[in-house]
């Protein structure tokens, strides 16, 4: 259920004088309604309305369309469309209009509002098509829909939700409900619940994402995949029930913050790292468990993955892997970070397919203030297997104070999915603030090992929150 002070804090903070509230109601609305006489009183029938400025996507009419800083409110509902655009990459309900900075134009459902597609080709694997995300647009929002795939026209490489070419979009408070692979279709390709290509600063929050995958149990099934996008921000979703939780695919600049996601029962990965390199790309305070690799690096090139922080996280009960190196060519794998995170009742806890270069150098990847813990402590690198003390011997890895351990970290309650730390937890400020967490200013005293830093850190999807604007490009808001 949405609150209304998504509506005032947004109003509060946009700066347009010009800016309305816009209604649609699939029960009482009507689309010959102007834009100018839109109210709660005479609201629009249809979604694409607002969207279009017309009830035919053929033809919009940008004047007649939500315009920047407006917020449309969608009243609880059934949202049923048989226009589609039969491209994997534009969405039904992309928006004639884009807003500006600090006056996005956002589609707010209030209650449960599903949304739902019959287009041409309805089942093809070739003719298809998202329902809601952006082509080309900037300073958009959808927030709080209701995506059941079953009854949503898709095709193979693509997903209900996409983001493509375009700037400052934020997804936040959707439950999207992909296909099962063994009702997808023929989807031999990249299939996801929400995908994102070519776009800069787009942020992926509070979303709710299952039952997403391709035709298989691939990785490429997952829950967010992302190609050539940068400086985006993917924050306490929940995902579960896929072939991969999130997907960094590939040729990215990176400036990429992962954080406060809960991602389980997934069928390859946790996370999954393609290419990315340049600008680091931070991701910590996850949790990930019950998947088959908690986090995997493929290396398709020689000059990636690089720049990667995986800081203060916890992989919990992966049936083969914690972190897999997974490489295809020679090379790759520049400067990944791996510190304070807790890694309990994997396999393994680190294994690596074949060569990656010479795993002393910490320029290649720098292990330290980890904590190891059953079933295994054990470590398969490069065809040989170590425990976590001839690791630390043959590779120098794990071995700055405070030096890694293999103790019990003791959460207070694992079954139940309670990973805090008990008071006695040898976890406890047991490593170093190396991404300043704690936001103290210092990134060298200690603070806690795993995801739980202060121990009230909301992990996976929060309580419904006010909109907030994010601030400009470069600024990361801190929690």
């Amino acid at each position: 259920m949405k609150k209304l002070c998504f509506l005032i804090a947004f109003t509060l903070l946009a700066v347009s004088a010009e800016a309305k509230t816009l209604y649609v109601d699939g029960v009482t609305g009507n689309d010959a309604v102007t834009y100018a006489n839109n109210s709660q009183a005479n609201p629009w029938r249809t979604i694409g309305r607002a969207s279009w400025g017309s009830t035919d996507r053929s033809s919009p009419n940008s004047n007649e369309a939500a315009q920047a800083g407006d917020t449309v409110i969608v009243k609880a509902g059934t949202y049923t469309t048989t226009q589609g655009t039969g491209q994997r990459y534009n969405p039904i309900y992309n928006p004639v209009n884009s807003g500006t900075a600090g006056n996005y134009i956002t589609f707010l459902a209030e209650g449960l509002v599903t949304l739902q597609s019959n287009t041409p080709g309805q089942g093809d694997n070739t003719i298809g098509e998202p329902i809601i995300g952006t082509l080309s647009r900037s300073y958009i929002i959808w927030d709080g829909f209701y995506i059941d795939e079953a009854n949503v026209n898709t095709k193979r490489d693509t997903g209900p939700v996409v983001v493509w070419d375009s700037q400052n979009i934020i997804l936040q408070n959707l439950q999207v409900k992909g296909l099962h692979h063994t009702n997808a279709y023929n989807w031999d390709d990249n299939h996801n619940c929400i995908r994102t290509e070519d776009t800069d600063y787009v942020t992926i929050r509070n979303n709710k994402l299952w039952n997403c995958y391709m035709n298989t149990t691939d990785r490429k099934g997952s829950g967010i995949t992302t190609y050539i996008s940068h400086n985006m921000l993917i924050e306490n979703n929940e995902i579960y029930d896929s072939g991969s939780g999130i997907y960094l695919k590939a040729n990215s600049n990176g400036g990429n913050i992962i954080r406060y996601n809960l991602i389980y029962d997934t069928s390859q990965d946790g996370i999954t790292i393609g290419s990315v390199s340049q600008n680091q790309t931070k991701i910590y305070q996850n949790i990930i468990r019950n998947t088959v690799n908690g986090i995997s690096f493929i290396v398709y090139n020689a000059t990636s993955p690089a720049n990667i922080d995986f800081v203060n996280n916890i992989i919990d009960s992966s049936s083969e892997r914690g972190i897999y190196l997974k490489t295809r060519v020679a090379g790759g794998l520049i400067d990944i970070v791996f510190r304070n995170n807790i890694l309990t009742n994997n396999k393994y806890n680190i294994q690596s397919d074949n060569s990656i270069g010479d795993t002393s150098d910490k320029n290649i990847m720098d292990f330290e203030h980890n904590n190891y813990y059953g079933p295994t402590t054990g470590h398969s690198f490069i065809g040989g297997s170590y425990n976590l003390s001839s690791w630390k011997s043959t590779f120098s890895q794990d071995s700055a104070a405070p030096v890694s351990i293999t103790s019990d970290p003791q959460y207070i309650n694992e079954p139940a999915g309670n990973f805090r730390l008990q008071p006695s937890s040898p976890a406890r400020n047991a490593g170093i603030d190396v991404l300043d967490l704690d936001n103290d200013g210092n990134s060298t005293d200690f603070v806690n090992i795993g995801a739980y830093i202060t121990g009230n850190e909301q992990i996976g999807i929060r309580p419904l929150q006010p909109l907030v604007v994010p601030m400009p490009p470069g600024k990361v808001r801190a929690e």
